[in-house]
């Protein structure tokens, strides 16, 4: 069975477990063991004028916000809670959809089911609709449950569906002043209410068009024994016009001033100039019946909506070169402009032909589209100056460096994917996105000057979840920081070159790891060339709450402020039971995939006067084991982050909001090396 497959399964015994079978459905003519009102918890309407206690749940008072740690401190404290309040059942359910003005009358289909109680010859009484079962009905079940064990016939009883369907069609000629009520024969109460609408004339609109708004509304008497009887259950309402009915305009890019960015809304309006809205649900949504021709003739309600999210993958170029071991083995600029300006005249090219398909857009989209590709001629030649900078031997070097390190720290994340059965060198060669490759050209010219123009802009990775945003930026970060050195291999290069802000704390400890594999790469190759890396290590720092990081080191005997949080305190709670939490919030090595154990987190020098919280992995194969006397080149305390300024820092926005109260965090803008 596909995925597709395997969805759809799981999406129907969802509806039908919330909501239950439509009038089409194999199960349309069920039969439930209990009352509907309490099998179902969706998709029924309510008696409009019931009592409000008989409308409302007592058990589902609203509670949006989600509650936090009780010791929350920081970025981590949950937003103050707002008043509760009651779930009250619907009474009605509708759509509003537009016609042209030449329709004058809508077929609309009202659909529900109704539920009656079957009984066994001489059953007792029906029991009645109540929050919780009554005890005879529980007695009534125990029965059954003898008469099946001694062999009796079990003869059917429970709650039978009966499924329901009226037509009726409504004029919509003319506009209306008052609803139209259209009783639905032989449903005791059951009606459509309709209401029609003059639309000034307007962009994107036939003028004469009018706004139709159809409700199916319960007006049923409440019967207070069996409260099931007067509900509608799978309530369904579906509209069809003979003509069309008129998509919803989207008036994005017409409305001049109207948005905060206007430039993104016109792009919007441009790029999804082919996706038109049909209908708009009240107290549910709707569902679009498209024609091969894309016009619209039948429009319905539904309980739960779905909508396909196209898979965004990026493609392979052929003639380009994308291998990271590859790139870092380049010989010079000549060879670096061979492999690589393909990827700028193939996106030219895709340039020219998008400039091709402008024909028969509005003018106000048109100017946007020309504009648009306008920004990418520009990104284009950004592109081609990056690979011009390859030239400088330094900058050639940068970017090789950069390469080397991707590609072993990918490998390395492959092994641990795959559980230790590969080996590194076994691995798949890694490969750049084209987008990722044109992300880290485009910059490398202005990353590579203090001076010159680009460095005013701000590039926006825009790419689904799990695309490689993450990949492209911790590229070009190590090209920064790799250039650093190498322009001055002494001390005074050291300190942040990075510093990366996230809002959500668990998207943060995600970046940790994939950005510290990285670190751990360049570390090892700056081990290896210490005469053009420097001598000070490449670190990466935490730089969060304390709910997650410790502020202090903490010492032997300390008694100031957090004395239970420091990072003292943190790793003898660890070393006496690791069922506590970690020092850092990290639970494996980020080079090689082992569990960190008791003795991984250690205090140095010693734990009288500690400087510095280091870790260690566990595998005495890892070079950052103890076994080889080191450590992860991570800093997860504010005290040694201030003192060592790691290369690069990951923060959330709790300490950004410190900055200008926290003296110490000036050393991470200060030109020169850590003291």
């Amino acid at each position: 069975m596909k995925s597709v497959d395997v969805r759809a399964c799981l999406t129907e015994a969802l509806r039908i477990d919330l909501v239950g079978p439509d009038n089409s459905h194999a199960f349309a003519r069920e039969l439930l063991p209990t009352t509907p009102s309490r099998w179902y918890l969706a998709g029924y309407l309510v008696p409009r004028d019931a009592p409000a206690e008989e409308k409302s749940d007592p058990a589902a008072d609203e509670e949006i916000d989600e509650a936090g740690e009780a010791n929350g401190r920081d970025d981590n404290a949950p937003p103050e809670r707002q008043a509760a309040r009651k779930a009250l059942m619907p009474s009605s359910m509708g759509m509003s959809v537009l016609v042209g003005p030449d329709v004058r009358t809508l077929k609309v289909i009202a659909r529900w089911g109704d539920y009656t109680y079957e009984g066994a010859a001489g059953d007792q009484p029906e029991p009645e609709d109540r929050r919780n079962p009554e005890p005879d009905h529980e007695e009534s079940i125990r029965e059954r449950r003898a008469k099946y064990k001694a062999g009796e016939p079990e003869q059917p009883r429970g709650f039978r569906r009966t499924p329901r369907e009226t037509t009726v069609t409504i004029a919509v000629g003319t506009a209306t002043r008052f609803p139209q009520e259209t009783p639905l024969d032989g449903t005791d109460g059951m009606k459509i209410v309709a209401t029609v609408r003059k639309i000034k004339d307007g962009p994107r609109l036939p003028k004469g068009a009018r706004s139709v708004a159809i409700f199916l509304v319960n007006g049923r008497k409440l019967d207070p024994e069996h409260r099931y009887r007067s509900f509608a259950f799978q309530a369904e309402l579906e509209a069809r016009c003979d003509e069309g009915f008129i998509p919803r305009p989207d008036l994005r890019g017409v409305l001049d001033g109207s948005a905060l960015d206007e430039a993104d809304e016109r792009i919007a309006d441009l790029q999804y100039r082919d996706v038109f809205e049909f209908a708009v649900g009240h107290a549910t949504a709707t569902v679009a019946i498209r024609e091969p021709d894309a016009t619209c003739h039948t429009v319905r309600t539904t309980w739960m909506p779905q909508a396909e999210v196209e898979r965004v993958s990026p493609a392979p170029i052929a003639v380009v070169e994308l291998g990271m071991e590859a790139l870092a083995n380049l010989t010079d600029g000549t060879d670096a402009r061979a492999r690589l300006s393909p990827l700028v005249s193939q996106y030219r090219q895709w340039i020219e032909d998008q400039k091709r398909g402008l024909s028969g857009l509005e003018a106000r989209r048109g100017e946007t589209a020309e504009d648009a590709l306008g920004q990418a001629l520009l990104a284009a030649n950004r592109i081609q100056a990056g690979i011009e900078a390859l030239d400088d031997p330094l900058l050639l070097e940068a970017f090789r460096t950069a390469n080397r390190a991707m590609a072993r720290a990918a490998r390395q994340r492959e092994c641990i994917a795959r559980q230790g059965t590969l080996k590194p060198e076994d691995a798949p060669s890694p490969q750049w996105y084209p987008f990722q490759l044109a992300f880290i050209l485009m910059n490398l010219a202005a990353m590579s000057s203090s001076e010159h123009p680009d460095r005013s802009k701000v590039d926006l990775l825009f790419f689904p979840t799990g695309g490689g945003k993450t990949e492209a930026y911790l590229g070009l970060a190590a090209f920064a920081m790799v250039l650093r050195r190498l322009r001055d291999p002494s001390l005074g290069s050291a300190g942040v070159s990075v510093l990366m802000r996230y809002t959500l704390r668990l998207l943060t400890l995600d970046q940790l790891g994939r950005a510290a594999a990285l670190i751990c790469a360049l570390e090892l190759d700056r081990k290896s060339r210490p005469d053009k890396l420097g001598e000070w290590p490449f670190e990466i720092g935490l730089w969060v709450g304390s709910a997650a990081t410790p502020n202090r080191m903490g010492h032997q005997g300390y008694d100031g402020p957090g004395k239970d949080e420091t990072a003292y305190a943190r790793v003898r709670r660890f070393r006496r039971n690791d069922g506590n939490a970690a020092p850092l919030p990290i639970e494996t090595c980020p080079w090689c995939g082992t569990k960190f154990d008791r003795e991984s987190f250690d205090l140095i020098p010693n734990e009288r006067a500690p400087l510095n919280l280091v870790v260690r992995c566990a595998d005495p194969a890892c070079p950052f084991s103890g076994a080889k006397n080191e450590h992860l080149p991570i800093l997860g305390v504010d005290e040694p982050i201030y003192r060592r300024l790691p290369a690069f820092l990951i923060a959330t926005v709790d300490k950004f909001a410190a900055l200008p109260w926290t003296g110490e965090t000036g050393g991470a803008f200060r030109a020169g090396g850590p003291v």
